[in-house]
């Protein structure tokens, strides 16, 4: 019986164990199971991610709001000696149109009826009237200007230190008997550009406003919805 030899076992013993301890991957290695479990978890995390980005985009969306096309006028006002700057539209659908810095009570204008709605939203109240304009107060001079594409001329009043010039034209967006329902005044047209000058205390206010934009997109049908008389809130 030969010796026993401990040298000559210990060494194949320990490159077992460093086999199965530590694996060493080469070209031509089949074993690749550490590669796959880093492959799993890249295709996890950016399934993950991807199906965040689909709940935000489904969060982000807004719910769907009836829509109507309108003409847009934007209409910018510049006040003095405050030096204040206030824009604001009127949007204008078919045949029906309102202003937009009115909020809690405002006039529903029907070009086709004749009519004015006054809606009172604090009230929960709405009538309707039909529309009858003052005599004009404003002259026409001779003088015209280019505006918004058109021609405007120049029209005025005055009344002690009161004075008001209008630039207004006949744009074809515009309904020509607007600008009547909404003053209470005749007026052959639209204001494009007004200048009014008003003493006020020691001072005196100077009002200017000038249209800047005219287009058409869509608005909330809303807009044009007034509440019926039967939905009115019994008085407190």
């Amino acid at each position: 019986m030969s010796s026993f030899d401990a040298g000559n076992v210990a060494a194949p013993r320990l490159a077992y164990l460093e086999t199965i301890a530590v694996p060493r991957l080469t070209p031509w290695a089949t074993d690749v199971s550490p590669l796959r479990g880093y492959r799993a978890c890249i295709s996890m995390v950016a399934l993950l991610a991807f199906a965040a980005c689909k709940a935000e985009v489904k969060r982000a969306a807004a719910p769907t709001v009836p829509q109507v096309r309108a003409t847009v006028i934007t209409i910018e006002t510049k006040i003095q000696p405050d030096n204040k700057t206030f824009t604001h539209s009127i949007v204008i659908a078919g045949d029906k149109a309102r202003s937009l810095d009115e909020l809690d009570q405002w006039r529903l204008f029907d070009l086709k009826a004749n009519t004015v709605t006054f809606v009172d939203e604090i009230a929960n109240s709405v009538r309707t009237e039909p529309f009858a304009p003052r005599d004009s107060v404003l002259h026409a001079t001779r003088e015209t200007r280019p505006l918004q594409g058109v021609s405007a001329t120049l029209w005025t009043a005055s009344k002690g230190g009161y004075v008001r010039q209008l630039w207004i034209g006949n744009h074809p967006a515009i309904p020509p008997a607007l600008f009547s329902m909404m003053s209470g005044i005749k007026a052959p047209g639209f204001p494009l550009a007004e200048h009014a000058e008003l003493p006020y205390l020691n001072k005196k206010l100077v009002v200017d406003k000038t249209v800047t934009r005219i287009e058409s997109k869509d608005v909330p049908a809303s807009l044009f919805v007034t509440k019926p008389a039967a939905n009115r809130r019994p008085a407190s």
